[in-house]
């Protein structure tokens, strides 16, 4: 009894959404599974023109829910049969209709030489019991096509060689009796004319990472168009490194090439242009590296904060802020890779200490020299960097004297006192090769009396490094 009970079963077949272009020539149909049903039976039928005739194309059996088959572009319905374990037809679906659109038009290339003539490739998916497949070539020419190639084949494909132009193609399937089975719907295509590049020469020949301020190259040619594909490969790895912009001119003779900082790797590499169709052709040698020795100049604005370090009988600098203050750093960088730098650095100060309680003035003038050693390291945008540096010398303090009521109290005093510091330092060029600096350093000299021994000299100066 409850095999009869599959009998008015409504049963629901899920189509393809109509109107969706399918590029492949597969399809897939579904349905709901039904309790007891032993195998599924699908029918699969192409609507004419009209759509009140019909043509049966597929009649398949599956255990499955689903069911692939290969259809050209048309409209179709389908139905699903039911049967029972008894093998007998237990639930019809009702139609269910669906459209097969054509594939989207495609651009192919060709080159008018004849020692390299520009192959073109038409390809279409397998069809169930089909012995061979015709194929039928067609040139627009105003509004009418003329047949340019008729070719039997049982392969998948057909190789063509097609000067420019505006195509299209159609496929006739052949059964085993030789007997035409089907056809498919024209589908359109473009032969393009494939212009092949040639590169001349191009400016620059090569990136400053720590010294340029513009990453432009102008490449001269031939054929250098809109749709070109220009890139950087690496000589040792091929890595590509492809422009943020190009610009080429409308006579087709120059392109400009921009880049972005960011991208650069140090190393050797090829210019290359890519054309539609496929043709290359590259020019070399661009190299991207970093000078072999930089120099720096800079110039800041130091005041200095004395710290309660070190103090023995000092009772008459307490920590302050003395801002009368400046120094200049000499740089030397010999030593670079990708984003880290070594060098040295010489870096003479001075500041001015004065101190007054009622009508006695304590005031002296500290000369500084230093020699230090410095590591740099680069922000991946290469225009910021942080600084960190170590090193000694000596202090001078020069006129080292009491006043009071506006009479020397007594002698004036210069020594010499050894002295070491470090400090880090935010640098930024606002525009290569110039600078701002922001920063800050520790300095101690060796001293156990008068002046303070520590002290930390904040700095903000201007720079150039070239």
């Amino acid at each position: 009894m409850a095999l009869l009970l599959i009998r008015g079963f409504t049963l629901q077949a899920q189509a393809p959404k109509t109107g969706t272009p399918i590029e492949r020539f597969i399809q897939h149909l579904t349905w709901e599974a039904v309790e007891f049903a032993y195998y599924y039976e699908v029918v699969v039928e192409r609507l004419d023109d009209s759509g009140t005739g019909s043509e049966e194309v597929v009649r398949e059996v599956t255990e499955a829910t689903f069911f692939d088959c290969s259809l050209f572009s048309g409209r179709y319905r389908y139905q699903v049969l039911v049967y029972n374990l008894l093998g007998r037809l237990a639930s019809t679906s009702a139609w269910s209709e669906f459209e097969v659109l054509p594939a989207l038009s495609k651009r192919m290339y060709a080159e008018e030489s004849e020692e390299e003539p520009f192959i073109q490739r038409l390809t279409w998916e397998p069809i169930a019991l089909a012995y061979y497949y015709e194929v039928v070539v067609e040139l627009q020419e105003d509004q009418h096509y003329r047949e340019v190639l008729r070719r039997a084949t049982q392969d998948l494909w057909v190789l063509c060689s097609l000067s420019p132009g505006h195509y299209r193609y159609q496929v006739l399937v052949y059964n085993l009796l030789g007997h035409l089975g089907t056809t498919s719907v024209w589908f359109e295509f473009e032969v393009l004319p494939a212009w092949k590049p040639d590169l001349i020469g191009f400016t620059p020949n090569h990136f400053y990472l720590d010294k340029d301020a513009k990453w432009v190259i102008t490449v001269t040619g031939r054929n250098l168009r809109e749709e070109s594909k220009f890139y950087l490969r690496s000589v040792r790895d091929g890595a590509i490194i492809v422009p943020i912009n190009c610009t080429p001119t409308a006579s087709g003779e120059q392109a400009r090439l921009t880049f972005d900082q960011r991208q650069l790797v140090p190393g050797s590499y090829d210019v290359v242009v890519e054309n539609p169709g496929g043709l290359v052709q590259s020019l070399g040698t661009f190299r991207i590296v970093n000078t072999s020795l930089s120099v720096s100049i800079a110039a800041a604005y130091s005041p200095v904060l004395t710290l309660p370090v070190g103090y023995v009988n000092n009772t008459i600098f307490k920590p302050n802020i003395f801002p009368a203050g400046t120094h200049i750093r000499f740089g030397l960088i010999p030593f670079k890779g990708r984003s880290n730098a070594f060098g040295f650095e010489l870096t003479p100060g001075w500041n001015y200490l004065a101190v007054e309680e009622g009508i006695n003035k304590v005031h002296t003038h500290i000369i500084s020299g230093h020699l230090n050693v410095f590591f740099q390291h680069w922000l991946p945008n290469r225009i910021m960097a942080f600084n960190f540096r170590v090193g000694g010398g000596s202090f001078l303090i020069y006129d080292y004297h009491f006043e009071s009521a506006g009479n020397l109290v007594f002698e004036s005093i210069s020594t010499w006192i050894p002295s070491v510091g470090g400090g880090v330092s935010f640098q930024w060029f606002i525009r290569k090769p110039f600078f701002v600096e922001l920063g800050a350093e520790f300095l101690y000299m060796f001293s156990v009396d008068n002046p303070p021994p520590a002290y930390i000299r904040p700095a903000l100066g201007l720079g150039w490094q070239f």
